[in-house]
């Protein structure tokens, strides 16, 4: 069997100078190198990966997902800022507010929850070619359910709610993907990046048509630090339809695949049609981001006990930012789950 991938030609596009993390200005982290070292791997064993780019910005329903408001505020900062130019916002709003600003480049603050997701002219276009990447892919899986489908995208998107961005992401790429696969069937998301999945979990938080489980890190000290606690399980109809798993820096394999075996037993329990796995390789104990104490080697077995649910899967790439091993690492889960 032949993995599918379709890749975000236009991801280059969105490359912030740097980012403000923790009141300092450091490097990008989340850059196009991360991609290009995933490709560039993958494009080695053309027997088992079936590569394809996707060069469209199309994407039907977006308005389904993300709020108009959100959507107008990206056409117009995109109008706003020069080639060169690249924006990040200094004043937010907290609580929100009704009436947004007339300064453009304070309108962002309504919406960004950080400062370290920059805006540049083009970071739009390349967030609009990922989500379609994304679409695209999750109607290959309709189209065929054996399939096994991998979206290799940038800017990620599991931090970007309805009407809100921040941690790199700008819309919500598994949400998109979700959304249209809901329409045929129950979906889970199974989020394994380090950090949380605030943005999908607020998308889907009273929802019952997605089921949405996230393994962790910490959030009392890690990002996003103000959502993926444990009684967030959430609510109406979708009580009972959000599951936060916490993990420790500590962990190690062993104590994660004790943890990811409980949010599989936790899927396998539910009504489920289709998978989404947001993938982030973040967890691996090198990365600059994120960092726990798993080994490249581990996300081999996370691939092949995750297949075990015999589900149709769509892998849409989230965070990972050690250049040397991210490639390295997004490989291993592939062929693991290929078996």
């Amino acid at each position: 069997m032949k993995i599918e991938v379709y890749f975000s030609v236009y991801h280059t596009l969105h490359n912030p100078p740097f980012e403000l993390s923790r009141g300092k200005q450091q490097e990008y982290f989340e850059n196009p190198q991360r991609l290009k070292n995933i490709l560039k791997i993958l494009e080695q064993d053309p027997e088992v990966f079936e590569i394809h780019p996707n060069f469209s910005t199309n994407v039907p329903n977006i308005k389904e997902v993300h709020s108009e408001k959100l959507l107008k505020f990206y056409a117009e900062i995109s109008k706003y800022l020069s080639d060169d130019d690249y924006h990040i916002p200094d004043t937010f709003a907290v609580p929100k507010i009704s009436l947004l600003p007339e300064d453009i480049t304070k309108r962002s603050g309504y919406f960004c929850f950080d400062s370290a997701t920059p805006i540049t002219r083009r970071t739009f276009s390349a967030s609009l070619n990922a989500a379609s990447t994304v679409v695209k892919a999750a109607r290959k899986i309709l189209t065929d359910k054996n399939k096994i489908v991998y979206a290799a995208v940038r800017p990620p998107g599991h931090h970007a709610g309805k009407d809100y961005f921040g941690g790199y992401c700008y819309l919500n790429n598994s949400a998109l993907g979700a959304h249209v696969l809901s329409k045929k069937g129950r979906v889970a998301i199974l989020d394994i990046d380090y950090h949380h999945g605030n943005g999908t979990q607020e998308i889907f938080f009273d929802s019952d048509r997605v089921f949405f489980v996230s393994l962790h890190a910490n959030p009392a000290y890690a990002f996003p630090y103000f959502w993926g606690y444990p009684e967030e399980i959430g609510e109406g109809p979708g009580e009972g339809w959000n599951l936060n798993i916490v993990l420790e820096d500590d962990a190690d394999n062993r104590a994660y695949l004790q943890k990811l075996g409980y949010a599989l037993d936790a899927i396998s329990k539910k009504d489920i049609d289709y998978l989404i796995i947001s993938l982030g390789v973040d967890t691996l104990f090198s990365d600059p981001v994120g960092g726990m104490m798993l080994t490249e080697h581990i996300f081999e077995e996370m691939g092949r006990e995750i297949s075990k649910l015999k589900l149709p899967t769509l892998i849409v790439q989230e965070g990972g930012y050690d250049l040397t091993q991210v490639g390295k690492c997004v490989l291993n889960f592939l062929t693991g789950f290929l078996g």
